[in-house]
């Protein structure tokens, strides 16, 4: 009788580590994958910088930019402020047709202008 129960607990015992060197595996495959980038706009010293992540930039993070450099006002009238550079469409005009790269180049030069803020 003893034999079985000896070797029941063995087993047991076997199958609890098992288990938990699956689960450091499953955790150390997780922490270590490719997980994507997250997009994040940062200001530093009056210089705004894009991480663009896997993703190109979005609506909301040049809006974002744009609101860590000008005030509410100072930012709709920059919006609205035609670019003789681009056949005078505004900034915002850029973004509704989708080219939201041309306007991320322009946010990075906010850096040299004068701040609203």
């Amino acid at each position: 009788m003893g034999f079985f129960a000896i070797r029941y607990n063995y087993t047991c015992f076997i199958g609890f580590v098992l288990l938990l060197v699956y689960n450091i595996l499953i955790s150390v495959y997780i922490f270590v994958s490719q997980k994507p980038r997250k997009p994040k706009v940062t200001k530093d010293k009056g210089k705004i910088e894009f991480s663009l992540g896997d993703a190109g930039p979005s609506k909301y993070e040049i809006m974002t930019a744009i609101a860590k450099h000008h005030t509410v006002y100072g930012a709709t009238v920059w919006l609205n402020a035609a670019l003789p550079q681009h056949d005078n469409k505004t900034p915002a005009e850029l973004m509704l047709e989708g080219k939201l790269d041309v306007v991320v180049e322009l946010v990075k030069d906010f850096g040299r202008e004068g701040n609203d803020k």
